[in-house]
């Protein structure tokens, strides 16, 4: 089981957001920071590079913002970070 660190950018433009990532099915987040030379928010993940791919939905939530019902029953929190002047807060789906 080959294994590496990966960088999947997500995408911000107010409020409460859905992100769709394609990753190996084997992914376990590390990390949660804006990327300081595209200014997007990034996940790092380990991944294994021979698993099969799937769909990841992402959630990122701007603090203040309402949290969905079944949030903690359908997704995990991965990190928060700050992007400008925003902060954000990032669940994937389990």
């Amino acid at each position: 089981m080959p294994q590496a660190i990966w960088k999947f950018e997500l995408q911000t433009t107010g409020g409460a957001f859905n992100n769709y990532i394609k990753t190996p099915d084997k992914f376990k987040p590390l990390h949660v920071a804006a990327d300081n030379k595209t200014n997007l928010i990034c996940v790092w993940a380990r991944v294994d590079t021979e698993a099969d791919d799937c769909i990841r939905e992402v959630l990122v939530f701007g603090t203040g913002h309402p949290l969905p019902g079944g949030i903690a029953e359908h997704f995990e929190y991965a990190g928060t970070t700050q992007q400008d002047v925003f902060v954000w807060h990032v669940f994937i789906a389990s």
